[in-house]
């Protein structure tokens, strides 16, 4: 049996439990890379959720990669998504 955890504190894991595991640091993504997932998947579903169609909205590149590099300096994306929902 395999169980694969994951976690943003390790710190927060109880120490029997982190004795038993194997840990393996992933780093975050670049900016290039939040670039690209917004493309690809985060703009696009929050057309989806907003009834919008692709047609009648356009985001281009300069805005999503100002929005990355001002207010969404953590390592994954869970902000860049809020900021593109809204």
């Amino acid at each position: 049996v395999l169980f694969i955890c994951t976690a943003n504190i390790i710190d927060t894991i109880p120490e029997p439990l982190r004795d038993r595991m194997e840990m393996i640091d992933m780093s975050g993504y670049v900016a290039e890379e939040k670039l690209a997932i917004a493309k690809q998947y985060l703009v696009p579903q929050a057309l989806k959720d907003s009834g919008l169609e692709h047609d009648q909205v356009h985001i281009k590149d300069d805005s999503l990669h100002m929005l990355i590099k001002s207010y969404c300096r953590e390592s994954g994306v869970r902000n860049l998504q809020k900021h593109i929902e809204k």
